[in-house]
């Protein structure tokens, strides 16, 4: 495996019985990068993340994670990470909860107080950071479990479905994040069933069907760069389409094309500010899905 892999994957399998988990699984997961997992619910992506975690053992294989073969249950506070299901103690505030995961790590609050401020305004906690967590809707929660996955500055962060419960303008924020994130070296694994929202927002996918990897590819063997369009509750109006204009972004009737990804900030705050709500952020010309449906056809 190459020596700049954050994961690699050597001949591991994962049986639960005489089910299958993982099968034959020979990878490497780069380093500094965003890496997608992607497959239907129940393909092996979970099991995967889970022996990456320690949490499980493999059958047979092992599995090298910076540089080091993971043992299960093994202790590394380099590692951030949100599972598919999250608990969390009901009666914590958010903040009590952040101040208590702070020294479960080792740190002062002072170290990551400045990174929770932007954290908290980015992910629109304001008005949620003195309640309970029993009283947070799950959209809410979700936030608060990307934020503590990335709180200790970790080297590598694993996350398993992370975007549910959020809505489409947070989980645009939440990529953007995720980008940010990995310009600074931190390398990212996530895995999604829903391919439409995945689409252009990794450096690398692993492909997973029936329990195996069909295919490892980086985002440039998949096609195009392509823009996003947005959803919104109402007709756009037409006053506001010079504005949108300047933005490369064209509007009919409900549906706003933006052909430059980097404005979609932008142009999500002229809406916003117009009183128009959004109903869905996706991207324009998605090709993932068919090249997923490719893979699979090949091997039935």
């Amino acid at each position: 495996m190459c020596a700049t892999n954050i994961v690699s994957f050597e001949g591991a399998s994962k049986w639960y019985g005489k089910k299958p988990g993982v099968l034959d699984c020979n990878v490497g997961i780069p380093q500094g990068k965003i890496t997608a997992l992607i497959g239907k619910n129940g393909a092996g992506k979970t099991t995967a993340i889970k022996m990456i975690m320690g949490f499980l053992r493999p059958t047979s294989g092992q599995i090298i994670v910076a540089g080091k073969p993971r043992n299960l249950l093994t202790v590394n506070s380099s590692i951030g990470y949100l599972p598919e299901s999250l608990r969390f103690p009901e009666l914590y505030s958010v903040s009590q909860l952040f101040e208590s995961l702070a020294g479960i790590r080792g740190l002062r609050y002072r170290e990551v107080e400045n990174f929770l401020e932007k954290a908290k305004d980015l992910f629109e906690l304001q008005a949620h950071w003195k309640k309970t967590l029993r009283s947070c809707s799950k959209g809410t929660r979700q936030k608060v479990g990307i934020i503590q996955a990335f709180m200790h500055n970790p080297q590598l962060v694993v996350m398993d479905e992370p975007t549910t419960g959020l809505d489409p303008a947070v989980r645009y924020s939440f990529f953007q994040f995720l980008r940010q994130k990995q310009s600074q070296g931190v390398s990212i694994i996530i895995s999604s069933h829903n391919l439409k929202e995945i689409e252009n927002q990794a450096d690398y996918y692993l492909f997973f069907h029936q329990n195996r990897i069909l295919k490892a590819a980086h985002a440039d063997e998949l096609g195009g760069n392509y823009g996003v369009y947005i959803l919104a509750d109402q007709e756009i109006p037409s006053s506001l389409l010079p504005e949108l204009a300047k933005l490369s972004a064209t509007a009919d009737d409900n549906r706003i094309v933006v052909t430059k990804r980097n404005l979609i900030n932008d142009v999500l705050s002229i809406l916003i500010q117009s009183g128009i709500e959004i109903k869905n952020i996706l991207p324009e010309g998605s090709n993932l899905e068919d090249y997923f449906l490719n893979l699979v056809d090949e091997r039935s």
